[in-house]
């Protein structure tokens, strides 16, 4: 099975065509920008038998929001374990968009003009939502891509 990837950067202007439920954030770095280390889930394919489970093509991908304000963390975790992303929201006003991360662990808030995403590699086909540590090469926040 293979997933023929459309483009390697996206940005805000994607974001209604893109979603991040279930996605595994496995690195996070706070500066001037807020960049997360996360497999991002290209496509869910629904098994040709009922029952049997679905199976993924899934990339190693640098999500980057950029020139945060306001930042605010609330996650009940021991960062032992990836934090898993329920969805991304994003809230429109005036004079500033606010970002909100909902994730399983609880919620990342803050302001940004908006984000750019990496993908690092090319999307692998899997039996779950995430790729080995091995095949994605560790963790890391690489701005690089494939292409």
């Amino acid at each position: 099975m293979t997933y023929k990837l459309e483009k390697a950067i996206w940005t805000e202007a994607d974001f209604e065509r893109m979603g991040w439920h279930d996605c595994y954030i496995y690195k996070i770095r706070v500066a001037e920008d807020l960049e997360l280390d996360i497999d991002y889930i290209f496509q869910w394919i629904k098994p040709e038998v009922e029952g049997l489970p679905f199976t993924f093509c899934v990339a190693p991908c640098t999500l980057v929001f950029r020139q945060i304000k306001h930042l605010t963390f609330e996650l009940k975790t021991a960062f032992d374990d990836a934090v898993e992303i329920e969805g991304i929201e994003r809230t429109e006003n005036e004079d500033h968009i606010l970002w909100t991360i909902l994730t399983q662990q609880g919620e990342i808030e803050f302001i940004s003009e908006g984000f750019t995403q990496y993908v690092r590699q090319e999307p692998f086909y899997q039996l779950g939502q995430t790729i080995p540590y091995i095949e994605r090469y560790g963790f890391n926040l690489d701005r690089t891509t494939t292409q």
